[in-house]
């Protein structure tokens, strides 16, 4: 007897090689995503000082917008890290082309983007840092004049950049990341 293809059980059957191709495809994406991360990582640990470097960089990360959760988290761990290990001006400088990155990467993309959103979650936390990394004053005002650089340029609205500003002034960070929720965020 011959079976007639296309009956309930092959639908079955096909639908089930569907979901598992699926389920095989999004754990692929997560393993894809999470390398991504630590890719991400070893550039900003050998990241120079320089526009070649920082632009290299960020041309690293406008190439993989879907990826940028997973590389706002692993720029904040980056940078947590790094201002706990801080002890001398060459540890915030590592901090600091951290930030300089994050500029180049959200001037240089468009202010609908997955950048914006993605990377503000873990501002306050990465401004709040590196502003407890910095050696002294001088190096601290270097955040704090990114941050006030995306206010005049208005990266972002005027009440989150206020959040940014406190977050470098070292105000608790427990209270900014409350107050620099998404609805502060201004970007849909």
């Amino acid at each position: 007897p011959t079976r007639v293809a296309g009956g309930p059980i092959a639908a079955r059957a096909e639908t089930g090689t569907i979901a598992a191709l699926e389920t095989r495809q999004q754990i692929g994406f997560i393993y894809a995503v999470k390398a991504m991360a630590s890719e991400f990582t070893e550039i900003l640990e050998t990241m120079a000082g320089t526009k070649q470097s920082i632009q290299q960089a960020k041309e690293w990360m406008l190439a993989r917008p879907a990826a940028t959760p997973e590389l706002a988290v692993a720029l904040r761990e980056y940078v947590v890290r790094g201002a706990a290990a801080a002890k001398s001006a060459g540890a915030f400088a590592k901090i600091l082309y951290a930030i300089y990155l994050l500029n180049d990467v959200f001037f240089n993309s468009g202010k609908d983007d997955p950048y914006r959103r993605g990377f503000y979650p873990e501002l306050a936390t990465v401004v709040h840092a590196a502003s407890r990394a910095a050696p002294d004053d001088g190096a601290r005002e270097k955040v704090l004049r990114v941050v006030e650089l995306w206010g005049t340029k208005k990266v972002f609205p005027a009440q989150s950049i206020q959040a940014l500003r406190d977050a470098a002034k070292r105000i608790d960070v427990g209270v900014l990341r409350l107050a620099t929720g998404e609805l502060l965020l201004g970007v849909a």
